[in-house]
């Protein structure tokens, strides 16, 4: 086997030095046309649009009851507001809370109505309050985040993605009780009320920014050793240009002996 891979490298280098193409099955080729169809590949295209690094998540409202039976023939509805990735954790979801309150499941029951709600204003930045109930592995906490996002999806994005950074815990173990748009005065958390000053603004960075006309690898070689002397302080900025031969021999002329120990 390894005397096979040997050869078949050296034939697809062969390839590749005649200029030939490597063999690409049909499945890669697929791939990579859909992926660059999508934009996740061409230049210019944000890492953002690439919905695997995103947790995306939607709000469904939807309205169910227990099946019509002889001893409850109008049993009552309820309606629910339920964060998922799609419409079936989102039913599933509805039937969980359905069997807790009414004893009702996906067999014994009928699903009226499922809705996507969404966002009035999906381009204006927001504060968002978030009060949840998670399952850890040891027991069941309370907590409340505070979100700045553009979506109040956007924001249970965030917390699910937190949560799990933070705590290790997984999606079907967070409840979400309620969530509140919060005005300026009433954020707490450090992360959320810097955003909120009326004179916030961002300077430029001017400090920082190198000389176009100048190439990179000087950049790296403007290293300045500073060698005092008795007259003054003299300074060696070929050090990395030529080497430590020039240093020790700067050194020597000017009375200073380098040492081994003073690289940096």
């Amino acid at each position: 086997v390894l005397v096979h891979l040997l050869d078949q490298g050296r034939a697809d280098s062969s390839r590749l030095s005649h200029g030939s193409e490597l063999p690409v099955s049909e499945s890669a080729r697929k791939v990579s046309a859909t992926g660059l169809a999508n934009g996740y590949g061409a230049m210019g295209k944000s890492a953002a649009i690439c919905p695997t690094l995103v947790q995306k998540m939607h709000q469904y409202q939807i309205v169910g009851r227990a099946q019509p039976t002889k001893k409850q023939p109008e049993p009552k509805i309820y309606r629910m507001k339920l964060f998922a990735k799609n419409k079936v954790i989102a039913r599933s979801k509805f039937w969980y809370f359905m069997k807790k309150l009414t004893k009702a499941k996906k067999t014994g029951g009928e699903l009226l109505a499922l809705n996507e709600i969404g966002e009035a204003h999906p381009l204006k930045p927001s504060n968002y309050g978030v009060w949840f109930r998670y399952q850890s592995r040891t027991d069941t906490h309370n907590m409340y985040k505070e979100f700045r996002d553009v979506t109040l999806t956007g924001a249970i994005g965030q917390l699910m993605q937190e949560m799990a950074g933070r705590h290790r815990a997984l999606p079907e173990s967070i409840q979400i009780i309620d969530t509140k748009e919060l005005k300026a005065d009433e954020c707490k958390r450090a992360h959320v009320t810097p955003d909120l000053e009326a004179q916030l603004a961002v300077p430029p960075d001017q400090q920082n920014q190198a000389d176009p006309a100048q190439a990179p690898q000087d950049l790296l070689l403007q290293a300045q050793v500073e060698l005092g002397a008795s007259s003054g302080v003299v300074t060696c900025d070929v050090l990395l240009r030529w080497g430590w031969g020039v240093a020790y021999l700067w050194g020597a002329l000017t009375g200073i002996a380098t040492s081994t120990g003073d690289r940096p």
